[in-house]
């Protein structure tokens, strides 16, 4: 367990997993229409949608509803 997970881990009586996401995912892959997904991206954030400007953040919170 690393630093961050430690106190992390302190504030909450929640069950937490932490895990390490590779390189290869911290990029949107090469199919997503670039231009279609930054028009997105600028309507999430002008709807005041937290970190909806952010395509990694977005990515993985998307990759991790399909994989859960």
């Amino acid at each position: 367990m690393n630093e961050l997970s430690r106190r992390v881990k302190v504030l909450t009586s929640a069950q937490m997993d932490f895990g390490l996401i590779s390189p290869d995912h911290w990029y949107q892959p090469d199919w997503i229409d670039e231009e279609k997904a930054t028009e997105n991206r600028n309507n999430l954030v002008a709807s005041n949608v937290i970190y909806g400007g952010e395509h990694l953040t977005l990515f993985i919170s998307i990759l991790a509803q399909i994989l859960l």
